[in-house]
């Protein structure tokens, strides 16, 4: 005898029971979407399988009590007292909770449970994140405090009220100290400088070097002891670079040629390569650039010159308008119009003053001139040459005793005037 099996191969679903086709498959299980019960096709007629709902996929159906073999094989791996602790704190676990475990802090997102606003956390012993109480970040004004919990500088070191650095912008101005225990170092927004301060009247000593600042004012190097100085120095000093005192200068003028020697109020300051110039005086070479060799001692010596070398000036104003070379000088506004006459030797206050282009003349006596001319000797006071090539010794004119000679270069004859009487000398 043959038997016919049919063996469901498949499962449809429909919305409802009046939406399964007319004519169904013996080889298909059918699910009703809104009773969610199952039916099987027997040739005519769809029949329900189960008088109860189908189970959702993974669910389990019935109480669970009375899954004996279930519930046994859960209560093996899941404990009665239902609790989780995470960093030492304990969490109950009997009811709904969402924990979010982070493998490392976040900035700005990751609580703290315990701990004091503006503390810095540091890793301690055994990695665990731990805080002090002598760090402390005053996050409202940018402040940071070692020792100090209430920092009133940009960042202040401390071990009390009357012990503390202070360090940053008006650190002076931010702390009034109640005893001299206090260093402060910063800017003061107030005078616009660098303070080093005790605070208080005590004095700023830098052990080791001798160095002091002393609450006088004053200041020493080498010596912990007040000389009654606002500079005192207690060993050899040195300053590379021009150094200034009361505007007097001393270094190398322009250009600092180490040959060259200034000492002075504005002296050797155009400079540029002239060398081995020696200059002492309010003035004195002011306009140099390349001259060399030149000696200027007083106010004002060989104030316009610029390229003229190998000059001696002694005196005010001596030489102050020379640009040429080889011309000395020796007293007040000597030479001081010459500006083209070179070579030219001028001893006594105003000798040879009015000379401008005259050139080759030796004078000495106050205030003996060379009339512009060249080549002459004339010594005397007020003592002046009328020509070219004259000796002229003591005043012209009609002074008694004046005697001036003339040197007549193609007669070989030298004309002597004798109070005024002239003699022809033959020149052997």
């Amino acid at each position: 005898m043959a038997v016919t099996i049919n063996i469901p191969s498949q499962v449809k679903t429909y919305a409802n029971l009046a939406a399964f086709p007319v004519s169904g498959s013996l080889k298909t299980i059918y699910i009703a979407e809104d009773t969610n019960k199952t039916y099987r096709w027997t040739g005519s007629v769809y029949v329900e399988i189960s008088a109860s709902a189908a189970m959702t996929w993974g669910q389990i159906g019935g109480t669970l009590s009375n899954q004996t073999d279930l519930q046994n094989a859960l209560d093996a791996k899941v404990p009665t007292a239902r609790t989780l602790t995470i960093n030492g704190v304990t969490q109950d676990l009997s009811a709904d909770r969402t924990f979010t475990i982070a493998t490392g802090l976040t900035v700005g997102t990751t609580p703290i449970s315990s701990g004091t606003i503006g503390r810095v956390l540091f890793e301690g012993t055994g990695n665990v994140l731990q805080q002090s109480a002598n760090l402390f970040w005053d996050n409202t004004n940018g402040r940071l405090g070692i020792g100090i919990s209430s920092p009133s500088t940009t960042f202040a070191i401390g071990s009390g009220g009357i012990n503390r650095v202070n360090l940053g912008i008006q650190a002076f101005e931010m702390y009034t100290p109640s005893s001299v225990r206090t260093v402060f170092l910063g800017y003061s927004s107030t005078s616009g400088q660098l303070i080093i301060s005790s605070g208080g009247s005590n004095d700023v000593n830098f052990l080791g070097g001798g160095f002091k600042s002393i609450s006088t004012g004053n200041f020493a190097i080498g010596s912990t002891t007040d000389a009654g100085f606002r500079l005192d120095v207690n060993g050899t000093a040195r300053v590379s670079g021009a150094a200034t005192i009361q505007t007097l200068t001393i270094g190398l003028g322009g250009g600092a040629v180490i040959t060259n020697t200034a000492l002075g109020n504005r002296v050797l300051e155009a400079n540029t390569t002239g060398a081995s110039n020696t200059i002492v005086g309010y003035l004195s070479l002011l306009r140099n650039t390349t001259g060399s060799n030149n000696v200027a001692l007083g106010s004002g010596v060989l104030n316009l010159n610029i390229t003229g070398s190998n000059n001696v000036g002694v005196g005010v104003n001596a030489l102050r308008s020379a640009t040429v070379n080889h011309n000395v000088g020796v007293g007040t506004e000597v030479l001081s119009a010459t500006t083209t006459g070179p070579m030219n030797t001028a001893i006594g206050n105003y000798s040879l003053w009015l000379n401008t282009t005259g050139a080759n003349n030796s004078a000495l006596g106050y205030n003996t001139q060379s009339g512009n001319f060249s080549g002459s000797v004339i010594i005397g006071k007020d003592a002046t040459a009328t020509a070219n090539n004259q000796f002229v010794i003591g005043s012209t004119g009609t002074n008694a005793g004046s005697v001036t000679t003339e040197v007549n270069a193609s007669t070989q004859v030298w004309n002597v005037i004798i109070n005024g009487v002239a003699r022809k000398i033959l020149l052997a």
